[in-house]
């Protein structure tokens, strides 16, 4: 148990001139990266006559205000004094619900505190909450001091991560630096452990003891014991923790640790996180403990957004391309059907022969040609309506009965066309076995057809119908343009 006390500090901190929207976004942003891997850790101070006096809360508000200002956007764990808390140890509890129904049955009788009225105007947190604990330890704090915390922190962008007793992480290390307990019994250690956190003359101190085969936490006490250092009734104190002595809210002090190595470091990552039992004691908590494997989801996550995106892009441009493609065709079957409309119902002739002059007369979009490029259009036509696919495959049929292995066809269109009924001129390489196979080919190509030249191949080439040893240089003409 403890003495209600209040939570007094003086600002005298000037309130901050307005400043522009983006100015101040900046500035939160920037007090965010600098504490997002180290928060500040503070204190908020208190006196042991606040609470007596109307408007306590309000006081203890307008100095974390103070502090809050000066550091926009910034995360910070907020360390509260002992003299604005209530608090219960019960080593044989293990039930939450249990552990504050007694502690609100002490607080209310002893303190004079209203049973009916205590949920509303108090904020009541266990150590058991958010699961076994090894301390059973109630604490409370008036709701409305911790809600004014919270409102003050979101109007400055601050990020309140912690509001909670300021011994509590220290009696959380301190209970597990503790040694064995099977060692108390042989003499090696002392069978109990008295711990002080100090505030000027006051004093919360844990005394623990073996049980068994395990230590307990036998009482939780704030005590005043003047400028000294001894315990309520003469005991020595093992350890002492000194609190900053301040009107403003007070930076605390972090003890240092060595760094880790590499394989620790790795190995903390890999491992869940675990939520410590001093944790429980957080007033605006529990807070969120984020895995590394959280961490690498988040990162497949974004990749895939941006790979999703990508895609949705091209979909995107393929669907604009078709609709653009599909709204041309579609111009065009309109165009074609209203020159159908327009055509006169003649002969298939007179159809035939006037086709062309009326829909390059009607179609704006079609090209006129003038008098010189209809020679080379006549010449285009003639090389278009050649039977192309008729005279390879016939090349080809012959080629594949006699086993031979075409290796070049040359057309020269570069002068075919020119004069009517020239013959087209084409030559022929390939790969024979011997004379009489290219004898009999030649026969089959046509009366056209003429041997131009023979070489020995440098390395002859297996085949399914023999050896190919020779090369021959074949000629011919045929079909009219």
């Amino acid at each position: 148990m403890n003495a209600r006390t209040d939570l007094s500090a003086e600002a005298g901190v000037q309130a901050m001139s307005p400043q522009p929207v983006l100015l101040r976004w900046v500035t939160r942003w920037r007090g965010r990266l600098k504490s997002w891997r180290r928060p500040h850790q503070v204190m908020l101070p208190m006196d042991a006559q606040a609470l007596a006096r109307p408007g306590a809360v309000g006081v203890a508000t307008q100095a974390f205000e103070a502090w809050a200002a000066m550091h926009e956007g910034a995360a910070v764990e907020l360390s509260l004094s002992s003299h604005g808390l209530l608090m219960l140890a019960d080593d044989g509890t293990t039930d939450a619900r249990a552990l504050r129904e007694q502690a609100i049955e002490r607080w209310t009788h002893y303190m004079d505190l209203p049973a009916e009225g205590f949920d509303s105007e108090w904020l009541l947190r266990t150590t058991v909450d958010l699961g076994r604990s090894p301390v059973a330890v109630a604490c409370a704090v008036p709701r409305a001091l911790c809600d004014g915390l919270v409102d003050v922190a979101r109007r400055h962008g601050v990020k309140l991560l912690a509001v909670q007793p300021w011994w509590a992480g220290g009696l959380q290390q301190a209970w597990q630096d503790l040694p064995s307990p099977d060692d108390s019994g042989a003499g090696q250690v002392d069978a109990s452990r008295l711990w002080a956190w100090r505030e000027g003359a006051w004093q919360t101190q844990a005394q623990v003891g073996v049980d068994g085969a395990r230590w307990v936490l036998r009482s939780l006490a704030f005590v005043t014991v003047g400028d000294g250092v001894q315990a309520d009734g003469g005991a020595a104190v093992n350890e002492v923790f000194e609190a900053p002595v301040s009107d403003v809210v007070s930076p605390m002090a972090v003890p240092c640790s060595a760094s880790a190595s590499p394989v620790a470091l790795a190995a903390s990552l890999m491992r869940p996180p675990r939520m410590p039992w001093a944790e429980s004691l957080n007033f605006v908590g529990p807070r969120v403990r984020v895995s590394f494997w959280s961490w690498a989801l988040l990162a497949l996550g974004l990749i895939a957004s941006v790979h999703a995106l990508d895609l949705a892009w091209q979909v995107a441009d393929a669907q604009e391309a078709t609709q653009a493609e599909l709204s041309r065709l579609q111009a065009h079957a309109k165009s074609a059907q209203a020159n159908g409309r327009n055509t006169k119902p003649e002969s298939s002739e007179a159809r035939t022969s006037g086709s062309s002059a009326s829909r390059a007369s009607s179609d704006p979009n079609i090209p006129q040609l003038q008098a010189e490029a209809w020679g080379s259009a006549a010449q285009l036509a003639a090389w278009l309506g050649h039977p192309w696919a008729a005279a390879l495959d016939h090349v080809d049929a012959t080629a594949h009965q006699h086993g031979i292995a075409l290796t070049r066809f040359q057309l020269d269109l570069g002068t075919w066309g020119d004069r009517a009924g020239q013959a087209l001129t084409w030559r022929l390489q390939a790969a024979v076995p011997d004379d009489a196979t290219a004898l009999a080919w030649l026969a089959d190509l046509g009366p056209q057809a003429e041997w131009q030249r023979r070489d020995a191949l440098p390395q002859p080439v297996p085949s399914e119908r023999g050896t190919l040893a020779w090369r021959i240089d074949v000629s011919g003409a045929g079909g009219q343009p």
